[in-house]
């Protein structure tokens, strides 16, 4: 019976290190950074020349959220070009943002989608990229936002 000790007790300290160095870690990749409140500044809309919009509703997980306080953002690079709170249409049923996005440049910058899950606290920094196009309009009220990352 010793000699099962011997083996057991090696291969109990490895897979207890592992699990400790690596099951312990925040699942980010999966469910976002946790941030009890983003520091996103909405942008001065007379600082910039041109503009476009982006609707949707906007899913974590694959479930629609549902809280006004969840936040919609738009970035080029690090800075924030637009901001939004997810409204709820009552007519429709539904929590819709309304994201305005704003540029110096007619068209061609790239745009990164981030959002803000309020439920969770978790920050998600890559739903979507597009790019922007003055005066053009991206979604709409049926347009699925998915957040995973």
């Amino acid at each position: 019976m010793k000699k099962n000790k011997k083996i057991i007790f090696p291969f109990f300290v490895i897979f207890a290190s592992l699990v400790l160095l690596n099951g312990c870690k925040k699942d980010e990749d999966k469910k976002g950074k946790y941030v009890e409140n983003p520091d996103w500044i909405a942008p001065i809309e007379n600082n910039y020349e041109y503009q476009m919009t982006y609707v949707g509703q906007v899913a974590f997980q694959g479930k629609i959220n549902d809280n006004t306080q969840t936040m919609v953002a738009a970035f080029c690079g690090s800075e924030c070009r637009g901001l939004a709170n997810l409204k709820y249409e009552q007519d429709l049923g539904l929590y819709v943002f309304y994201l305005s996005i704003y540029s110096n440049e007619l068209e061609g910058e790239t745009i990164t989608i981030k959002a803000h899950n309020k439920n969770t606290k978790r920050m998600y920094l890559n739903c979507k990229t597009l790019t922007f196009v003055n005066d053009s309009s991206e979604g709409n009220i049926n347009t699925i936002l998915q957040c995973d990352k």
